[in-house]
């Protein structure tokens, strides 16, 4: 084997650990000079949710997808919150994260709390002291039960991730970050009844929303989307003092 074709393959073969993948994270995060964002959009759930979602906001059950208007603040660090609304009339559900703290106000509907609570953790802490940012990355993928030693390179959205977690087990958690830019792209975990969850983080691309946020949110349950979220406006200098966290 020739010099060339062994440090190429060399490479090719390396893999990013866990640990520095935390870490480029954490510096895009730590960068960002955003510190209130204000987001608009529509979410639509799919029967499977639709059906649980009926009686938390005050709707008679009926057939096919059930769209609400989604309104999202965020003040950083790691404090969020989303307000869901029918488009026509009904109730409020509203689910708040603040500092690793979940909290509904209305009820809950399905996993989508979860997805909201880990959308939230992997976006908006920042400035967490020296190595703050990383090591709280760190803990809470690890506590997601996500194999943070193991790394892989695989392919999702038309690009190449970063894929922390066991790719042998099909059923294990998983994060993946692309690999150009550091973003979450993807979390796969499991619920307290073992279920798995796949949630995708796509488009970071759009004007309204740039790196602070993907324009475009999906759960899926296996193969079977359950809901998407698509931001239609953003707002990087919001005023949320009223905003209730």
């Amino acid at each position: 084997m020739s010099a060339k074709l062994a440090a190429a393959l060399l490479v090719l073969g390396f893999v990013m650990p866990g640990t520095s993948v935390f870490k480029r994270m954490a510096i895009g995060r730590d960068e960002l000079t955003v510190t209130a964002l204000k987001l608009d959009g529509l979410l639509t759930l799919t029967p499977p949710l639709a059906r649980e979602a009926f009686t938390p906001l005050g709707l008679k059950s009926s057939p096919g997808d059930l769209t609400l208007t989604a309104s999202l603040s965020v003040k950083y660090p790691a404090r969020c919150r989303v307000d869901l609304t029918p488009a026509t009339q009904g109730k409020t559900v509203s689910f708040v994260w603040a500092q690793g703290k979940h909290r509904a106000e209305g009820g809950e509907l399905g996993p989508l709390g979860a997805a909201f609570d880990h959308t939230c953790a992997l976006l908006t802490p920042r400035n967490a002291g020296e190595g703050g940012t990383r090591e709280w990355l760190a803990k809470y993928v690890a506590g997601l039960k996500v194999d943070t030693k193991q790394t892989s390179l695989g392919r999702f959205a038309g690009g190449t991730a970063l894929v922390v977690g066991d790719r042998e087990a099909p059923s294990a958690p998983q994060l993946w970050v692309s690999k150009d830019r550091f973003l979450p792209v993807r979390l796969k975990w499991n619920d307290d009844k073992g279920t798995g969850w796949d949630l995708r983080l796509l488009d970071y691309t759009s004007p309204s929303t740039a790196e602070w946020f993907p324009r475009v949110l999906e759960l899926y349950k296996g193969a079977e989307l359950w809901a998407r979220l698509t931001i239609t406006a953003g707002d990087g200098k919001a005023e949320l003092d009223q905003v209730k966290f």
